[in-house]
């Protein structure tokens, strides 16, 4: 059965249903392809230097080879694959964008794949315009497995119950109760829409009988938490967590101090993006970023787009996946910044690392209803409905209101319009006013980026003191 019919099914499911999946271990509800890449854990975390080197390498030269025989944009590209070496050729490749994929997303599918075995998904972005992605209908459970295996670093298990605070679908939700199980994950989700003190106090009343080992979520709300417990929480009446995992935002060194003040356990962040081509996490010793190598090739180039090879480089990641038949990405610029450092850890793995990511991972925060404070993150929406936006932008003057300034390919009309005012408004459930109206234009920056929001509110944004 095909994931996106999976999903439907479970959601639309009675609670009793849901309950009931639980009685199945994950591990076999995902399937053959989590358990394969799960299983690959203790053979990276003890690969030597050479081993790996040469690993990465094979996996160079399959992908090169099967995007030059099978996606037509590097059809051209063939001779240059079959005589230089993976990483000779891998120069040769040109540096890809999200508009080169949105301009023409069919030269960059591989033309061997049965479309029974595609999954459609779409990413808003920081740009404001969404991407199609077109990925392995196992791609959810093979994504899983991976960050399963991060997780795995602070003592995670499928097993142990979770807290989440994410942008997450959610069905019937009461705002008076803004929360819903997720029996499958073993979690509760948490609107991370509705962080008011009122509700915060019931968040709490949730964690004394739900008893959460983790935190999942936006390093914005589960700051918010954090904050609340050191003003309003006794320390006894806090929930004793393993860890705190992060993610979607970057995250400052004042915040993760924060949270661990509150509720005295690992904090633990890791970096990914929708496109899936780098995916890195901080180990047991360090809060930089290591590279996962079996998911995927990672460099950071300077602006001219050369490889930088010396420790304390500074530069833009662009990654190679070792995932995805479907759209096989080569060398796309994420569009993040970091600092190369060397592959030598006290944790004894030798991959490549990075640190201080910053680009999209920005923490700007939009003030809802009772001074509920939301993550763009959590806001992220997208779509069919998006199919004739070329950029989108949030503008926020008053608390509680929110106007969405849409700028569009095409004419949009009324009806269209409407759409996606009631996609924002089911997202926010109540938490905000959206209104939506069509511009003429919306000016970048001199930079040529986008900037997401247009606060007018001194308190609406928290600005990252130092990204790690």
């Amino acid at each position: 059965m095909r994931f996106e019919l999976k999903r439907k099914i479970y959601e639309q499911s009675p609670s009793i249903l849901k309950r009931v999946s639980k009685l199945v271990p994950f591990p076999i509800l995902a399937g053959k392809s989590y358990r394969a890449t799960y299983k690959r854990k203790q053979y990276f975390d003890s690969i030597t230097k050479v081993e790996l080197d040469h690993y990465v390498e094979r996996q160079l030269q399959y992908w090169l080879n099967y995007a030059v025989h099978n996606v037509p944009f590097y059809f051209d590209l063939k001779a240059i694959v079959d005589r230089l070496q993976p990483f000779e050729a891998l120069k040769a490749f040109p540096l890809l964008e999200k508009k080169d994929l949105q301009a023409d997303p069919e030269v960059f599918t591989a033309r061997n794949m049965h479309s029974n075995t595609i999954y459609k998904t779409t990413t808003g972005g920081t740009s404001g315009n969404q991407l199609e992605i077109f990925l392995q209908d196992n791609s959810h459970y093979v994504e899983t497995a991976f960050i399963h295996r991060l997780w795995s670093i602070v003592d995670y298990s499928y097993r142990l119950k979770k807290a989440s605070f994410r942008g997450v679908t959610f069905s019937n939700l009461d705002p008076d109760r803004p929360w819903q199980h997720n029996p499958v994950y073993n979690e509760i989700q948490f609107s991370p829409f509705h962080l008011t003190d009122s509700n915060l106090e019931q968040y709490y009343e949730q964690f004394s009988r739900f008893r959460p080992d983790y935190f999942h979520g936006y390093p914005s709300a589960i700051d918010v938490l954090a904050e609340f417990a050191l003003r309003k929480i006794k320390t006894e009446d806090r929930p004793i967590l393993r860890g705190i995992l992060l993610g979607s935002e970057g995250v400052s060194r004042a915040q993760k101090a924060r949270m661990m003040d509150a509720f005295s356990c690992r904090v633990y962040s890791w970096y990914g993006q929708s496109e899936r081509v780098v995916l890195a996490g901080e180990c047991e010793v360090s809060d930089s970023y290591h590279v996962v190598p079996d998911y995927g090739y990672c460099e950071i180039v300077d602006e001219g787009g050369e490889r930088l090879a010396s420790k304390g480089s500074r530069g833009e990641i662009v990654g190679t996946s070792f995932q995805n038949h479907v759209m096989p990405l080569i060398r796309y610029k994420t569009g993040d910044l970091a600092t190369k450092l060397n592959s030598e850890c006290e944790c004894k793995r030798c991959w490549e690392r990075f640190s201080e990511v910053e680009g999209r991972w920005k923490q700007d925060v939009i003030v809802g209803k009772n001074s509920a404070k939301i993550s763009l993150a959590a806001l992220n929406i997208h779509g069919h409905i998006f199919e004739k936006v070329k950029r989108y932008q949030y503008h926020q003057t008053t608390p509680g209101k929110l106007t969405i300034r849409i700028l569009a390919e095409t004419h949009l009309n009324d009806k269209e319009l409407f759409e996606i005012k009631n996609a924002f408004d089911a997202k926010v459930k109540g938490s905000l006013d959206v209104d939506v109206i069509r511009v003429r234009d919306i000016p970048l920056t001199p930079r040529g980026k986008l900037q997401r929001l247009i606060s007018d509110l001194d308190s609406s944004k928290l600005t990252l003191e130092r990204p790690i």
